[in-house]
């Protein structure tokens, strides 16, 4: 087994071929929620080349679930091989609508259920965090019978204590002390509780200065990031000894016994059929050495392409989600406006309407009623013209038969009975008009 540590919580580990990552967190993605996240660690690219066959996340914590880190570790994969996303129900929720993490195998892994692949067992583990559906990991190497306990963030706990194997190997615990994790003195009271073998403190140094050789334990192994962590290099000679009465070592040419990355020499074959993440080691044999650089030459052409590409399909999804924005924007503004002033033109138009039929119709009753006024004023003259004709032409009538009577009265004359019809006629118009009519000086 070989073992990486990534820094915060993150941990690779290489069981003969068969690569498990632990909440890798390889971007600086948190420094957008502020200064105080912006990442001290140096990131290290070639880990996006890692191609590992499991994938486990503890919990929904950025720093621990990162969609950059994952995509872009989905990415490296290729088409012939997938990978397997073993995540708490929080992430998993979320993590199986994203679409650049489609091409992956998500397994939902609640406390207590278990995945094995190979000699490889892992199985979830209570952790107690504001996540409740967090958890930590076992994982059983069958191969050598070796449980790793990675605690992910939790706080201590005395079920979650309760809950773990009496016989792990190694322990990674967070000492952080900062969003539901154990500080410095709790994880090392946590790792007296569980009593592993080996005790490495993690989820330090990405955002914070703690000085992780505060946790003094005398098992403790402090990790450095990136660097390999090979706990046969901490073995006492009583472990060896014990070692070797209890396992049946292989027996390993001297091929095999090769100098590791730290320059010093292993018994066991760690070293065979691993990515080596670091060449700064000054003994390495050339072919080695020749095949790291190939290595990492083509990584480095892979990541700059794959940067190059990124960076051009961002571009353009950028622009062309401007453009969209822009007409739909353009496009909305115009309608709206169109509407506005459409509404506005029609109600305008109407109002205008309305005041010309009313003005239309009061002219039309002025002009109307000023014609039957005249009209009726004009009716009027004619008939008091009438009248005063009428009564001109009845008072001299009227005075001429006046002076008739009164000649004959005088005179005594007889009316002949023309002169009396007339004189009649006329009597029965003055009664007609209401004034007194006298029909006596009318002879029968």
């Amino acid at each position: 087994m070989k073992l990486l540590w990534l820094g915060q919580s993150g941990l690779l580990f290489d069981f003969d071929g068969l690569k498990v990552m632990i909440d890798p967190y390889l971007t600086d993605s948190l420094a957008e929620q502020g200064k105080e996240f912006t990442r001290k660690t140096k990131i290290n690219k070639k880990l996006f080349g890692a191609k590992p066959d499991i994938i486990i996340l503890t919990t929904g914590h950025l720093d621990h679930t990162d969609d950059g880190s994952i995509e872009r570790l989905l990415k490296h994969m290729g088409r012939k091989k997938r990978a397997t996303i073993l995540s708490c129900e929080s992430v998993y929720d979320y993590i199986t609508t994203v679409p650049k993490m489609s091409g992956a195998n998500h397994i939902m892994l609640e406390k207590y259920s278990e995945w094995t692949v190979g000699n490889i067992n892992i199985r979830a583990v209570p952790a107690k965090t504001d996540d409740k559906t967090a958890f930590g990991v076992v994982i059983t190497d069958f191969a050598s019978n070796k449980k790793y306990y990675v605690a992910g963030d939790t706080l201590y706990n005395t079920r979650v204590i309760e809950s773990l194997p009496k016989d792990i190997y190694a322990a990674f615990l967070p000492i952080n002390g900062e969003y539901g994790s154990m500080n410095v003195l709790d994880a090392k009271r946590f790792a007296m509780a569980i009593k592993p073998h080996f005790c490495v403190p993690v989820h330090f140094g990405m955002f914070d200065k703690i000085n992780p050789n505060t946790f003094d334990l005398p098992n403790a192994i402090i990790p450095k990031a990136y660097k390999v962590i090979n706990f046969d290099d901490y073995e006492t000679p009583e472990d060896e000894e014990l070692k070797k009465d209890s396992d049946d070592a292989e027996v390993f040419s001297t091929e095999d016994n090769k100098i590791d990355d730290c320059g010093d020499k292993t018994d066991a074959p760690d070293d065979a059929g691993v990515i080596v993440f670091d060449f700064d080691c000054s003994e390495f044999d050339s072919k080695i050495v020749d095949e790291a650089v190939d290595e990492t030459a083509d990584e480095t052409v892979d990541e700059v392409v794959d940067e190059t590409a990124d960076e051009a399909v961002d571009k353009a999804v950028d622009e062309a989600v401007d453009k969209a924005v822009d007409e739909a924007v353009d496009k909305a503004v115009d309608e709206a406006v169109d509407k506005v002033v459409d509404e506005a033109v029609d109600e305008a138009t109407d109002e205008v309407i309305n005041e010309i039929d009313g003005e239309v119709d009061k002219l039309a009753d002025e002009e109307v009623s000023e014609i039957v006024s005249e009209a009726i004023n004009e009716d009027f003259n004619e008939i008091d013209e009438a009248d005063d004709f009428d009564n001109a032409d009845s008072s001299k009538d009227y005075g001429v038969a006046d002076e008739i009577i009164d000649e004959d009265e005088s005179g005594r004359e007889k009316l002949n009975d023309e002169d009396k019809i007339d004189a009649y006629i006329r009597e029965i118009e003055k009664f007609e008009r209401g004034e007194t009519a006298d029909f006596s000086k009318i002879d029968d």
